[in-house]
């Protein structure tokens, strides 16, 4: 099982419209990044107006999205979580 290795820090990607953090996880000495990021238009709205899971990703700067990627044999690249909730994105959607 992954398990969380720290917080790197704010991360944003080029080009995105949204900002996040990105985080290290460590499984048998394989180490991963999993950017768990917010778009502009969560970040601007009120907590209240937001859904669970995306409102929880700010308050804990992306933990609580990490958490649950840990289940995973493989953990997303990158969490996206905007005012519909949040979703994984991998790499093959990356390299579009």
């Amino acid at each position: 099982m992954w398990t969380t290795n720290g917080n790197l820090g704010p991360h944003a990607r080029s080009g995105v419209d949204a900002s996040g953090w990105l985080w290290e996880i460590v499984r048998d000495g394989e180490k991963r990044r999993v950017l768990v990021e917010v778009s502009g238009s969560a970040l601007a709205s009120s907590e209240a107006s937001l859904p669970g899971e995306t409102a929880a990703a700010i308050r804990t700067e992306g933990h609580s999205e990490v958490v649950k990627a840990l289940r995973l044999d493989e953990p997303p690249q990158v969490i996206v979580c905007g005012t519909m909730g949040c979703r994984h994105i991998g790499a093959d959607e990356l390299s579009q």
